[in-house]
């Protein structure tokens, strides 16, 4: 962590598929709560041993942003932004999820892994600011 952003690093891998289902049906409500078009799917990282613990301790920290379910059988969506290297985008744990600490999804208004030229196994670093308001750029 620094003073202003809390880092994570992990590497990129193929999900299941089912985070273009979910950012199509959220799609609307991340439209209005977080004002990007999303792309539909989701960047997965599985995150590297070192940094499992602080990932925890964001996740059970007070989002920056919560995306109520659209429907009754739905979850909720608890968001950090965050960057990938200087890249905006969006961590976001369901309040259900198949995961665990180790694993973090993001979303994003590109499809990142082509915008960032990322493969399986590339190794990306995230940076999520304390505060909504602040800036993890140039760090």
């Amino acid at each position: 962590m620094s003073n202003r952003c809390v880092y994570l690093r992990g590497k990129v891998f193929s999900g299941v598929g089912e985070g273009r289902i979910y950012v199509g049906l959220y799609r609307d409500l991340i439209k209005r709560v977080l004002g990007i078009e999303p792309y539909p799917g989701t960047l997965n990282i599985a995150l590297d041993n070192a940094y499992i613990t602080v990932a925890a301790k964001l996740f059970k920290s007070k989002p920056h942003f919560i995306i109520e379910p659209p429907a009754p059988s739905l979850a909720k969506g608890f968001v950090w932004k965050a960057y990938i290297w200087d890249t905006p985008c969006f961590i976001v744990r369901p309040s259900i999820t198949i995961y665990s600490f180790d694993v973090i999804e993001v979303i994003s208004d590109k499809m990142l892994r082509g915008y960032l030229g990322l493969d399986d196994g590339s190794i990306v670093e995230i940076r999520v600011p304390f505060n909504v308001n602040d800036s993890c750029r140039n760090l």
